[in-house]
């Protein structure tokens, strides 16, 4: 039983991880995908629904840092919460904006340090 549960969430982490390919593998370079939140922007007016984004990770507790490719729910340009695989959602952070290159940073309720660039839609 434990196999299976392992298994299907492998199997979930992985549609999102495919869901969410960058095609642009460099994610240290934030205005790389400038043009692609562009479009988002202007043909909507503001950044509604989900969106798939590299999301970096610091836990200054621990000195971790890591790096994702996520989805993640946006409302009215404001981030509302990360989507994790495995581990459900975050939502433990307040008024956290995005610029016009679709790029955020903030420190959620925890003091964890999140820096966010979305990458384009779900569907790319």
């Amino acid at each position: 039983m434990i196999l299976v549960k392992k298994i299907i969430v492998l199997i979930f982490y992985a549609l999102i991880l495919f869901s969410c390919k960058n095609k642009n593998s460099n994610s240290n370079n934030r205005n790389s995908n400038s043009e692609i939140t562009s479009k988002i922007f202007y043909e909507n007016g503001n950044l509604n629904g989900t969106y798939c984004a590299e999301i970096e990770y610091y836990n200054p507790n621990t000195g971790t840092s890591s790096s994702y490719t996520l989805s993640i729910e946006v409302y009215d340009n404001e981030l509302e919460q990360i989507n994790w695989p495995n581990e459900g959602y975050l939502d433990d952070f307040s008024s956290v904006e995005f610029d016009e290159d679709g790029y955020t940073d903030f420190t959620s309720e925890k003091g964890y340090d999140y820096t966010v660039q979305i990458t384009g839609d779900t569907g790319n």
